[in-house]
Formats: C-alpha cells, sequence, structure tokens
C-alpha cells in the first residue's frame, strides 16, 4: 500500500481516514463529511495563533532586532538555539488536539529537516522560520474551509455558478485539480468499504499486510477491491471532503441566533439550529425572542456583532482582493487567517452571551478585540509562559 493519508467513502456514506506507514495503518473514526466540517470551522485557533508568533521571541531570531548589536553583519545562528526552536516546533505539531492537522505539520516538518546545508550563514535561520510558518498550515486549512463555506452557504442570494465562479476566481489552482487514487483489498459492502469488518481484519492480522491476499483465496467473497484517494495536505483533504458535500446537494444553513452552520433536518426554510445555548433551550428556542420587546438590549448587541463583523470582513476583502500585491500591510489590514481566527473566536463568545454566560459589557468588548495585531502587550506574558513550559518538557 501507498503511505500517506487515505481517504475512503464507506458503506455508510461516512468519510473515513487512515494515516498508512511504513510499518502500521492507523485507522480514525469515520465521520459524518457535513459534520465534520463544521465541527473544524468552530475551533478556535486564537492560543495556537498566540503560541506561533511568540516562537518568533526565542532566542534564535534576536540577531533579527535592529538594536542587537551585530544586526544586519552577521546571520550566525547558534546550534543550540536552533535545536530549542526546533523542538518546540516539534512538541506543538505532536500535542495538536486536531489528529489530521497534527499528521500533516509533522509531514511538512520532516521534508524541511531533510533538506541539506546549503552553506549560507542564513540556513538555519530560514529552516527555523519554515518550522514555526509550517505549524501555520492548520490556520491556512482552517481559512480555507470557512471561506468556502462562506462562499457556498452565507451569501444565499447568488446562484450556484456564481458561487462557484467566486470560489475559483479565489482559488484558482483548484479549478483542475485532481486526487490520486489508491486500490486495496479491503472487507466491503457493495464494493464500499466496511470499517467495522476492516477494523476487525486489521487487529487480527496487524501490519501483515500480506496475510490479505491468505484471507481472500480462503474466503473469495470477504475481501473486494476497494477505491479511495490519497491526499497530500490538509487543504486537498477539506476540499475533498467539501465536493464531495457539493456532489450530494448537502442543504447547509446558517443559524441566525448563534451564527453557526447546520444541517436542517428538513427541506423547510430554518432559521435556527438543535445547538442548546441554555438550560437545555436550542437556538430554535431562543432565535425568535431576541426580536421581543424584553430581548431588545441583547438583540442590540447582536446587531453590533453583524456590523463589527462585516467591517473586519471588508477589511480582509480588501487587502486579500488587493491589486498591489507588493504593499505594505497597514494596521487596517486583516488576513483571511486574522479574520476567519476572530471569527470562530467571536462566534463562540456569541453562544455564550446568548446562553447569559457572559455579560453585554464583556460580550463586546471580546467580538471588539482588535485582531489585526495578534502580538498585543497583554498577551506578550501568556506566551512567554507557554514557551517557558513547552522548553521544560524537552
Amino acid at each position: 500500500m501507498c503511505d500517506g493519508f487515505h481517504v475512503y467513502i464507506d458503506d455508510q456514506n461516512k468519510l473515513v481516514r487512515a494515516i498508512v506507514e511504513p510499518k502500521y495503518t492507523r485507522w480514525l473514526k469515520p465521520v459524518d463529511i457535513a459534520g465534520s466540517l463544521i465541527e473544524f470551522i468552530e475551533y478556535d485557533f486564537t492560543k495556537y495563533w498566540h503560541v506561533i508568533e511568540a516562537l518568533y521571541e526565542l532566542p534564535l531570531f534576536d540577531i533579527l532586532n535592529p538594536d542587537a548589536k551585530d544586526f544586519e553583519t552577521s546571520l550566525d545562528v547558534c546550534g543550540s538555539d536552533f535545536e530549542e526552536c526546533r523542538n518546540i516546533c516539534r512538541d506543538i505539531a505532536e500535542e495538536l488536539e486536531d489528529t489530521v492537522g497534527s499528521f500533516f505539520i509533522r509531514k511538512e516538518l520532516d521534508l524541511i529537516d531533510a533538506r541539506e546545508d546549503n552553506g549560507y550563514a542564513s540556513f538555519w535561520l530560514e529552516q527555523a522560520r519554515d518550522m514555526i510558518e509550517a505549524l501555520r498550515g492548520v490556520i491556512t486549512a482552517h481559512t480555507f474551509i470557512s471561506r468556502a463555506f462562506d462562499i457556498y452557504f452565507r451569501d444565499t442570494e447568488k446562484t450556484l455558478p456564481e458561487r462557484a465562479q467566486t470560489f475559483f476566481s479565489q482559488y484558482p489552482d483548484l479549478l483542475e485539480h485532481t486526487f490520486s487514487e489508491v486500490f486495496a483489498f479491503y472487507p466491503h459492502t457493495g464494493g464500499r468499504l466496511n470499517y467495522e469488518r476492516t477494523i476487525l481484519l486489521a487487529k487480527e492480522l496487524g501490519s501483515a499486510f500480506d496475510s490479505y491476499y491468505s484471507v481472500l483465496h480462503k474466503e473469495a467473497n470477504s475481501l473486494s477491491i476497494v477505491k479511495g484517494n490519497l491526499v497530500g495536505s490538509h487543504k486537498e483533504l477539506l476540499f475533498f471532503s467539501f465536493l464531495e458535500l457539493l456532489r450530494r446537494d448537502v442543504r447547509i444553513c446558517h443559524c441566525e441566533c448563534c451564527g453557526n452552520y447546520f444541517v436542517p433536518r428538513t427541506k423547510k426554510k430554518t432559521l435556527y439550529c438543535d445547538r442548546v445555548i441554555k438550560n437545555e433551550k436550542t437556538c430554535k428556542d431562543v432565535g425568535p425572542k431576541l426580536t421581543q420587546q424584553r430581548q431588545k438590549e441583547k438583540y442590540a448587541a447582536i446587531q453590533e456583532y453583524d456590523r463589527i463583523y462585516k467591517m473586519y470582513y471588508a477589511r480582509a476583502e480588501r487587502y486579500e482582493c488587493r491589486i498591489e500585491l507588493d504593499r505594505d500591510k497597514t494596521d487596517n489590514d486583516l488576513t483571511y487567517d486574522e479574520f476567519y481566527t476572530w471569527s470562530a473566536r467571536a462566534a463562540a463568545a456569541r453562544r455564550r452571551y446568548i446562553g447569559e454566560e457572559i455579560s453585554r459589557e464583556a460580550f463586546l468588548q471580546e467580538i471588539a478585540l482588535d485582531t489585526k495585531d495578534l502580538k498585543v502587550e497583554q498577551q506578550k506574558t501568556a506566551n512567554k509562559k507557554l514557551i517557558a513550559k513547552s522548553q521544560k518538557t524537552t
């Protein structure tokens, strides 16, 4: 079998993922495609972002400080400083809660590690920088699928061809993208992977893949050639899942209460989802009451959230779609990564506010937090503590 990240659609129409290594295959639990994508979009990467930014405060990068004694005269890097940065990057990738994101980041770090020294004084500095930027892979993937959902499922006034045009104009490299196919003998149902039987067989045979063929000869109907796909990046995996979602014509709605995406249970127009907000009450219970007179203050705060959302979104659109690509980023500019990192955090704050877990003042302060400069002073102390903790474990 070909090493890498394999994906299959099983006999239950769920997405099955397998991490194939030379000595073992790790099967991840099948997931509902729509549900898994929505769950990933809702994940808050704010803390993770701050940790990445804090890595540039390591001693390795002191020579880039204009106040440094040898600034612009020497790019020589102390070996121990590089190893410190390298080990921290590895630890962060290993400890990442998202298993899929962790896999692809570790693979990218392996590729960076495998580079040959080019003899330049800046080699180790560039290696360290590329490793830190590799950690952003999961944030870039999060931005990609969040953007895809916004284009296809948030602005429903546009026709599907218009949405497709918008999407591929921003991701032209995906217009003619093809996925690599893989074929393997696995237990099946109607030609599709049978996950439960595959797991039982994998436990029985362990890493003895050759035994699959002996099982095939003994029980001709137990195994069949199953087609899957080999994906090379987190973004490609999400693109595959998103295309599968569109192919099945899965209906996705945007909740007017909590602001998150959901799959409605009926074909009727659905404004609110079934997420529990407070005391077992769902958005369907709470949402309609937001417009009532007694909820006027709370509704006004939600309107402020919508205003700030549109403002930050406009900043991101303006910067990412700028004509002068070499223009320096200003204080008013936002990247899509910055916007969608803020968006996930703000949506979580919105849910807590509607559920009366935080006050109106706390809610407004949290959603208006200036996200265009993620190295704010109040974060630096926390960042340094996180780095110190990582250093102790290495």
